[in-house]
């Protein structure tokens, strides 16, 4: 039976982009659903791998990349390395309609910022929010948020076994479906093929899979808090054997493949002696790799809430990141001296921002509402002005607007 194809974010402006004769480069973890998605417009398709025939016949007949009906789709292509300043040079020359390119790793910064300038448009993936998914009910929009209109009022009932579920098989569109102990498994298998096999072929760098295994532990252990590249470190080698310069490049290469997203801290105005947090937050691409590799069970999470509550805050992240750019809006945390500390700010170009806690249980909206007011008393608004919105985000309980005007939304309320 054909697996039947969910709509994704980005398929508006796929499809919008594609009738231009320009290259399209979509960006994403591997497994998130960038083929699928651009198969949906593509009219012909050359899916590249590293056999030795196929590279032969590419360099004796070029123009096999490029003959097709266009919208045309080329998977994999950095597996050829010289398929980028090839396809570059075409565009330049004219196309009769739209490139597609697929790619699990990030390409080089000076491909991207230089030799693909006014080439390629970028599009990123990750794997698949709430809303794509269909756990959101889509009754509260982020542009809802900043417009600050929210009137909605509605009781969310949510089992916790169900969200753990959720956390356990994250938005891999290849898990959709499936039993959670079948998911599990696959994905301890995705996780494997990472560690021996992906994070090597990004620069062609063999790496120890064993060590590439104990810095996501250390990940996993350590997600969403800003804990140190020394600690991780420490982590990593229980022999004492990792250098700084080993980890860079284990960290650099797990960024590559877009297995780990940190999150930088807000640079803002405060009013206070404090100083601002400068160390980035870690987490990874969805939280699910988190539950698989430190091979946690339900019983296990259940008995450690806490650690439940930060691959929660993990998801929400997520979240908020996939439907922040579909405005071109950046993520970040707060963080100061003081002990201060706001989970997630979007900022948008003009500006606006709305802060936001994550709440596991409708039972911490209390304290969350305790910590955006003393955040408001601390970040000088007379520099960035007033906030569009405060948001304290849930699993479950309550949507609705509380009467100092902080609205509680849970996640499965929330669309971009």
């Amino acid at each position: 039976m054909k697996k039947i194809y969910k709509k994704r974010i980005i398929d508006n402006s796929l499809n919008t982009l594609s009738k231009n004769n320009i290259g399209i480069l979509i960006t994403g973890v591997k497994g998130c659903g960038k083929t699928e998605s651009a198969k949906q417009i593509a009219k012909s398709e050359i899916i590249i791998d590293d056999s030795s025939k196929l590279s032969e016949l590419l360099n004796i007949d070029r123009t096999m990349l490029i003959s097709g009906e266009k919208p045309r789709l080329i998977d994999e292509w950095q597996l050829i390395p010289w398929i980028w300043n090839y396809l570059r040079h075409e565009i330049d020359n004219g196309t009769d309609g739209a490139l597609i390119l697929t790619g699990s790793s990030t390409p080089s910064p000076d491909i991207k910022m230089h030799s693909g300038a006014g080439r390629f448009v970028f599009l990123h993936m990750r794997p698949m929010s709430w809303w794509e998914i269909g756990w959101s009910d889509g009754m509260i929009s982020l542009k809802d948020i900043f417009d600050n209109k929210i009137s909605h009022t509605k009781q969310y009932t949510t089992k916790i076994s169900e969200i753990i579920k959720h956390l356990t098989v994250g938005g891999w569109p290849f898990l959709l479906g499936l039993d959670v102990n079948v998911g599990k498994q696959l994905l301890n298998g995705y996780i494997n093929g990472i560690c021996e096999i992906d994070i090597s072929q990004v620069d062609g760098v063999k790496k120890d899979p064993h060590m590439v295994r104990r810095l996501l532990r250390s990940l996993a252990r350590n997600i969403a808090t800003p804990v140190t590249n020394r600690t991780l470190i420490n982590e990593m080698g229980d022999d004492a054997s990792v250098s700084p310069n080993t980890y860079a490049k284990y960290y650099d290469a797990l960024e590559r493949i877009h297995i780990v997203e940190d999150l930088s801290a807000w640079n803002v105005h405060i009013r206070s002696s404090a100083s601002l947090k400068k160390n980035v937050k870690r987490y990874f691409v969805d939280p699910s790799i988190a539950f698989s590799i430190l091979s946690i069970n339900e019983h296990e999470i259940l008995n450690d809430l806490n650690y439940l509550g930060l691959v929660f805050e993990n998801e929400v992240i997520k979240n908020l990141r996939i439907y922040a750019e579909q405005y071109n809006g950046k993520l970040y945390y707060y963080g100061d001296s003081y002990g201060n500390e706001v989970d997630a700010i979007i900022e948008l170009p003009d500006g606006s921002w709305s802060a936001f806690e994550i709440k596991l249980g409708y039972s911490g909206v209390d304290k969350a509402v305790k910590t955006l007011k003393k955040f408001m008393d601390v970040v000088d608004l007379s520099k960035i002005g007033r906030p569009k919105s405060l948001n304290i985000i849930t699993f479950d309980g309550i949507l609705h607007k509380r009467k100092d005007g902080i609205n509680v939304i849970p996640l499965c309320a929330l669309k971009p």
